[in-house]
């Protein structure tokens, strides 16, 4: 709903939270020391939290900020914040600090569903209901391989050496 909360699962007591958002979460995502969580809502907006006190350090709104955001992850190195609006064949690359767009990239005909950074932070991988699977290099937008399935491909996930990956 419009409320984030934040749980300690050692004694599962409520650290805090956060009520009264402008709209419904829909994604979320953790940076990678998890000070800054990173709040998708339903119109279109990104608002940054400090994992800590709870406290909202920034908002911004992507794209047109009308459509739900239903993917999200940061980069490794948290330099690129990956957004994809709900219904989307494109992935947003924006700077999770101020929500600039990066890079948009293009290239799958239908929904994106998936997506996972590789550890350099250079490349992402994206998974689509167009039955694709497509590796991208962020720096420049360029997809650097394409993988065909004969179904839609909710998901993907790297292996740890990154030599290989499910779908």
């Amino acid at each position: 709903g419009d409320r984030l909360s934040l749980w300690n699962l050692e004694d599962q007591s409520l650290m805090w939270q956060l009520d009264d958002l402008p709209a419904i979460v829909t994604a979320i995502a953790s940076n990678s020391d998890a000070a800054i969580i990173a709040l998708g809502l339903s119109n279109g907006h990104v608002i940054l939290v400090d994992s800590v006190q709870g406290d909202i350090i920034t908002s911004y709104t992507v794209h047109d900020g009308d459509t739900a955001i239903s993917v999200m992850q940061f980069a490794p190195d948290d330099s690129i914040l990956a957004i994809v609006e709900d219904g989307s064949d494109e992935t947003l690359l924006v700077d999770p600090v101020d929500g600039a767009e990066l890079l948009e990239l293009t290239g799958h005909d239908g929904t994106i569903l998936g997506l996972q950074f590789f550890a350099d932070s250079t490349t992402l991988i994206t998974s689509s209901n167009d039955a694709s699977v497509l590796v991208w290099d962020t720096e420049t937008g360029e997809i650097m391989d394409e993988y065909l399935h004969e179904i839609v491909v909710f998901n993907v996930a790297l292996s740890p050496d990154e030599t290989r990956f499910l779908s």
